[in-house]
């Protein structure tokens, strides 16, 4: 009754002179490029919150803010950053521009992660945005609804002014980290009141009517207008320097 033992102890030796290496150990593969590894991130830890009592979050994909806006569920998108990144480096001129965009595939499991099958009601938001250093690991974005009140064009503004904010020292970097993550909608109402500091406007371009040209010191963050001269759409943003100025973005 031994035979087949035998006959197994057979076939493994044949296959260690086959492949010519033996069990238990392997060798690197000619040509093999190890991936090099990226900035280092850092994964933000999951701020203790309220659990929703209502029946309708068993089905909800989102945590709801007090008025009911769609804020991302800590579990799924803690948030995440570049641990190297600083104050310094973020208020530099262009930081967004030189990180690189989320890719597809991530951001078709964030929204997997939600159950959201038809994506064109939402946009693929990073919970701390690129411009105070979030990074584009899946754990820093959620689906985000497109449409209502305060949805994406809402945080959008937020951040905007929370960067001004940070860049002019009045809001610690973290602090306006941790305010995004543990609920943006509170942010919105508590840093969008806070006015950022503005130059004379003087010491700014100034066009035919009123300053309103590229470049020129604005005074409410988000307003849209067009330049009396070119009819270029003109948006009100806080410049590199936390200054509300007129620049061709929306």
């Amino acid at each position: 009754m031994r035979r087949p033992v035998a006959v197994a102890g057979a076939a493994a030796a044949l296959l260690v002179a086959l492949t010519g290496c033996s069990l238990g150990t392997a060798d690197a593969v000619p040509g093999a490029v190890r991936v090099p590894t990226g900035p280092a991130v850092t994964p933000l830890p999951i701020p203790e919150v309220e659990p929703s009592g209502s029946a309708a979050a068993v089905t909800d994909p989102f945590r709801r803010a007090a008025d009911g806006t769609a804020l991302p569920v800590l579990e799924r998108t803690p948030g995440a950053v570049f641990a190297d990144v600083t104050q310094a480096d973020l208020c530099g001129p262009r930081y967004s521009a030189g990180v690189r965009g989320e890719r597809a595939s991530d951001a078709e499991e964030a929204a997997a992660a939600y159950g959201v099958e038809d994506s064109s009601p939402y946009t693929t938001d990073h919970l701390v945005p690129i411009s105070l250093g979030g990074s584009n690991e899946v754990s820093n974005l959620w689906p985000q609804p497109k449409e209502g009140a305060f949805a994406a064009a809402a945080k959008d503004t937020l951040e905007a002014h929370l960067r001004g904010l940070v860049c002019q020292g009045a809001v610690p970097l973290e602090t306006a980290r941790q305010a995004l993550v543990q609920d943006w909608r509170a942010a919105y109402d508590t840093y969008t009141a806070r006015p950022l500091a503005t130059p004379s406007p003087t010491a700014a371009p100034t066009g035919g009517d009123g300053g309103v040209v590229s470049g020129g010191v604005c005074a409410t963050d988000g307003e849209v207008v067009r330049s009396p001269e070119k009819q270029v759409r003109l948006t009100c943003r806080p410049d590199a320097e936390g200054v509300l100025r007129w620049q061709r973005r929306a």
